[in-house]
């Protein structure tokens, strides 16, 4: 049948303090978790129409990367 393997990165500060600035020590880790068939009919193929006129974030903003948390923006 078929299946797939969901990769979900993420990144967390480990230093010892609290505050709005970018973190000197860190923490990267994968979760890779196998996932099984998650459409009962399997997967069809699909037409996509893409645009280059327009961005999905502001320039300068945190579009070029997936970040949580209320400070990221200012920490780029």
């Amino acid at each position: 049948g078929e299946a797939s393997l969901y990769l979900r990165p993420f990144m967390i500060a480990t230093e010892v303090g609290l505050g709005v600035k970018p973190a000197n020590e860190y923490l990267f880790v994968v979760i890779a978790s196998p996932a099984g068939a998650y459409f009962s009919g399997g997967v069809q193929p699909v037409s996509v129409w893409l645009s280059e006129d327009y961005v999905r974030a502001v320039k300068g903003g945190t579009g070029a990367a997936k970040t949580g948390g209320n400070y990221a923006a200012s920490l780029v």
